[in-house]
């Protein structure tokens, strides 16, 4: 989806009750330096940065709440672009400008601003941001009673969605025209597109519950593959020991061989040393007997030498001996080394299944300690009207939390959101926590702004106490509500945090500083500002971290708080069991088996 397209469908669901207040310091300072860049740039004759500071000048009357001067600026930058041939900008300045008039309720208006964009981008959007614009175009015909026109318009969106399988927006677009067919009481057509929107629903949850059931297979598939691979393991070492076991047989039946072919030489040799002393002795006998001294001698050197010879065999035997001996020896040495080495591994894995252990009962203690100094829900719920909190650890501990007291008539709770997740995040939400406790239980403090003043210096004199830490940015996001008895006001204020309110069917969102908690010591003097909202007759109030918002899928796209916000306006009229498990389905469906990134708090409250 374009760029300038998110945008636009976040200021279409802007709609709120426009009431009269004072532009924010702040805000008017930055409308003014914008203007002066306007006169800049139209003396220079730059008209793609004029226009693109009288867009900026808008959405700042729009965000506080000042239509009139938002138009008059937007209004300026279309009679600038109308001799223009960028139809990008003209696009996204209509879009802006429909935004507007659907949140003043002129919604005819609205209908020719969203017409005037689809006519000039409707060829070069992709299917999901053209779907957007028609169901935006069909909402401004539904609510000046054009049913028809505006059932038209769903179709058109009805039959794209089912073209690209996106659910939501075929449940959504076939609800609306049934809608518009009960308007105009036409039962039949109504029923037909209600069973369109439940049968998508239904294929929808059947596709979740599949594809949920499919990771669990998986998982069991991967065990079983780790136990096949344990098994051909211990397998392979006793293949290694019996190989070693069968070598050292094999040893001893060689050594005894050369024995016996050592016995056999020796006793050959004796043989033909007698035949060679009988036919010595013969010869002898008929030469003479006057050689018998000759041949006795030449007899002894001949004794004296085999005695040598023979000796010789024998040290030749005793030395081989010795050296199987010492290959036996060796031999042994590596099956002791190797039988210890498995020892030493087997010892070695018992030592990490039981450290693992331990590691894991000890996240688990400090998640029962985390969970013991969360607030009870019942005592949440039993203070308002209703109340839903979605609570969702990334890991076993979280660096989210909610926080919440009565003091008197007040009432004041918080959603809060550390830096880092699992065990890092647990400690900060842990400081975050006894901060609060102290601030607003201890000394009494209930002025908001005053409360997150003190959190911050709390926070940064607690992480930057030691010289020796360096480069320590940790700290946190948070939004805060205070709500006195009796009264239809409430008290506000955030820091890096918006909140999502609907007042009388009207939706606005909160916007409140832009720092975080903590960070930097040298924003221990950051000011902080407590705004006044009001409840109207009945209002539904959320508050929530950046975790679901920040979501990614297997795409690796993020869910993005347009989507949430719009997502809320579908939900915030059902009963917060049902808010709770649709929030449920809504994450899941969205990341599907991409694995959660962040912790995750939305509270929703009624008053």
């Amino acid at each position: 989806m374009p760029k300038f397209f998110s945008i636009i469908v976040f200021v279409v669901f802007l709609s709120i009750s426009v009431f009269s207040q004072d532009i924010d310091p702040q805000t008017q300072s930055k409308i003014d330096e914008y203007k002066q860049l306007v006169e800049k740039y139209k003396q220079e004759g730059n008209t793609s940065n004029t226009v693109n500071y009288l867009i900026k000048i808008g959405n700042l009357y729009w965000s506080e709440n000042d239509a009139t001067q938002a138009l008059e600026a937007f209004k300026e930058a279309e009679n600038i672009l109308a001799n223009t041939t960028n139809t990008t900008a003209k696009s996204q300045l209509f879009n802006f400008m429909a935004g507007i008039y659907m949140g003043t309720g002129d919604y005819s208006k609205a209908e020719e601003y969203y017409k005037k964009s689809y006519d000039l981008t409707s060829y070069n959007l992709d299917n999901v941001a053209l779907i957007n614009l028609l169901f935006n175009i069909g909402s401004t015909q539904t609510s000046q009673a054009k049913y028809n026109d505006a059932i038209n318009t769903y179709n058109e969106v009805l039959s794209i969605a089912m073209e690209i399988n996106d659910y939501d927006m075929v449940i959504n677009s076939s609800a609306k025209i049934a809608n518009c067919y009960d308007a105009i009481g036409d039962e039949q057509n109504k029923n037909n597109y209600l069973n369109i929107s439940m049968n998508y629903e239904r294929q929808k949850n059947e596709e979740i519950l599949r594809k949920q059931q499919e990771e669990t297979q998986n998982q069991r598939d991967l065990a079983q593959k780790n136990a096949l691979r344990l098994e051909t393991q211990m397998y392979r070492n006793k293949m290694i020991s019996d190989s070693l076991a069968h070598q050292q047989v094999l040893t001893e039946q060689k050594q005894n061989e050369i024995e016996l072919l050592n016995k056999q030489k020796e006793l050959q040799d004796l043989l033909i040393e007698q035949q060679e002393k009988e036919l010595l002795y013969e010869k002898q006998v008929a030469k003479a007997r006057n050689r018998v001294i000759t041949i006795l001698i030449v007899g002894i050197i001949f004794i004296i030498a085999a005695f040598f010879w023979i000796f010789r065999l024998y040290l030749i035997n005793k030395k081989q001996k010795e050296q199987l001996n010492k290959f036996n020896i060796e031999l042994q040495d590596k099956n002791e080394k190797i039988n210890k080495q498995a020892i030493i591994l087997e010892k070695q894995k018992k030592d990490m299944e039981i450290q693992n252990k331990k590691i894991n009962d000890s996240i688990t203690y400090a998640s029962r300690i985390q969970q013991a100094i969360l607030p009870v829900k019942n005592a949440i719920e039993n203070s308002f009207k209703g109340a839903v909190i979605f609570y969702r650890p990334r890991d076993v501990v979280s660096g989210d939390f909610y926080w919440f007291t009565k003091m008197g008539n007040e009432k004041i709770i918080a959603a809060v959101d550390c830096t880092g997740h699992s065990v890092p995040g647990a400690f900060m939400s842990m400081i975050a926590n006894t901060l609060l406790n102290e601030i607003i239980k201890t000394k009494g403090i209930t002025d908001l702004a005053k409360v997150l003043h003190e959190l911050n210096k709390g926070v940064i004199e607690n992480l930057h106490s030691s010289k020796n830490v360096e480069g320590l940015n940790d700290g946190m996001d948070i939004s805060l509500y205070k709500f006195e008895e009796g009264k239809r006001t409430a008290k506000f204020a955030s820091a890096n945090h918006v909140s999502v309110i609907f007042v009388d069917e009207n939706q606005t969102v909160v916007e409140g500083d832009y720092f975080s908690i903590g960070g930097m010591e040298d924003q221990i003097e950051v000011t902080f500002h407590e705004k006044e909202v009001n409840l109207g007759e009945k209002a539904t109030i959320y508050m929530f971290s950046d975790g679901f918002i920040d979501q990614f899928n297997k795409k690796g796209k993020k869910y993005m708080s347009k989507r949430f916000i719009e997502f809320l306006q579908d939900i915030y009229t059902l009963n917060f069991n049902e808010q709770e498990e649709r929030l449920l389905i809504e994450f899941e469906k969205w990341r599907e088996d991409f694995r959660q990134i962040d912790d995750i708090l939305v509270i929703g409250l009624s008053v």
